[in-house]
């Protein structure tokens, strides 16, 4: 029946397309030139190292280092601290790209994998400073509040997910996080392309290019078609403006936001739904994490669930900040 559903869909979206098709061009181009121009050189670097580093084996010298705050606050292994910072740093989705592979390489468990998943995946830096506060709002007084709503929300998302498994644990009687080190499981497929088990550096370095070409290519695909998706939803649900808006931007966030901005201005009410919708990502980002959990059996639905949590919270302390320090 779901065969059946994805189908008529599919048929109806193609219509669409076929109906609209200068809306369909215009989200494609707008789509491809944001993913040439700002996602490809930003992340493609740093998959191809990190890749680097997990054929090399370097993160099982990661992994059995001890950092006793850190740990002991997050709850985490040193691959799991690694995995969360690069996906503070990066961006999407480069958090899940690395818990999915220390998962596959056995350096973590599934428990740590599926607590890093609830916030280890997030926008960069360079994303919200540069596109979204100075290219868009081009006001200095919003970037203070701005980021601290988001990074607020990231920790709070992280402490009650800490909690939340930390107690699931204790039930269960199970080993704390920091703890599995290793795990004593077949390995899943991790690549199509695997290196020997003797480190070479050539083969180790192919693999690693390929593999995060590949990664990269699917984000691309991704941000093209909902770009495509978002345009032509604009065009069906413009009626009800400025909230179709709103609609677009949790489609796919990087040509949605340029909608919000339209639509809101520097109101209150759009910078703090700003900040919430780069909470959550967009639909866009949650199927390019989807790609890189294939081949493991970490739930995408979870994923989900713990970006509402995140959006809603990073809500809640935008119009708190905004209120008390604008």
């Amino acid at each position: 029946m779901k065969t059946i559903y994805y189908g008529i869909l599919s048929l109806i979206l193609t219509l669409c397309i076929l109906i609209m098709p200068r809306e369909a061009l215009d989200g494609a181009s707008q789509g491809l030139l944001l993913w040439f121009n700002r996602v490809a050189p930003a992340m493609l670097p740093c998959m191809m190292l990190t890749s680097f580093c997990m054929e090399t084996g370097f993160f099982h010298r990661i992994q059995s280092k001890n950092f006793p705050g850190l740990q002991n606050f997050t709850g985490l292994s040193g691959g799991g601290l690694y995995a969360a910072l690069l996906g503070l740093l990066c961006g999407y989705p480069m958090g899940a790209k690395i818990t999915a592979d220390l998962y596959r390489k056995s350096l973590i468990d599934r428990r740590e994998a599926d607590y890093l998943l609830c916030f280890c995946n997030q926008l960069s830096p360079s994303f919200l400073i540069e596109y979204v506060l100075f290219g868009l709002y081009s006001d200095v007084g919003f970037t203070v509040p701005f980021l601290l709503a988001m990074y607020l929300g990231i920790l709070f998302t992280q402490i009650f997910f800490r909690i939340r498994f930390s107690r699931a644990t204790d039930r269960r009687g199970d080993r704390p996080f920091i703890q599995a080190a290793s795990v004593d499981r077949p390995v899943l497929p991790a690549h199509k392309k695997e290196t020997s088990e003797a480190f070479t550096l050539g083969e180790s370095l192919d693999a690693s290019v390929m593999n995060s070409l590949e990664i990269i290519a699917k984000i691309g695909g991704y941000m093209i078609l909902f770009s495509v998706f978002a345009r032509l939803l604009s065009r069906f649900i413009s009626p009800v403006a400025p909230w179709d808006a709103v609609l677009v931007t949790i489609m796919e966030l990087t040509t949605g936001l340029n909608s919000l901005h339209q639509s809101f201005g520097s109101t209150l009410t759009g910078i703090c739904l700003a900040c919430a919708l780069c909470a959550f990502g967009g639909f866009s980002s949650v199927m390019q994490t989807s790609s890189v959990l294939k081949n493991t059996d970490l739930s995408i639905g979870a994923y989900i669930r713990a970006k509402l949590f995140q959006s809603t919270v990073t809500l809640l302390f935008a119009f708190l900040l905004f209120f008390l320090l604008r």
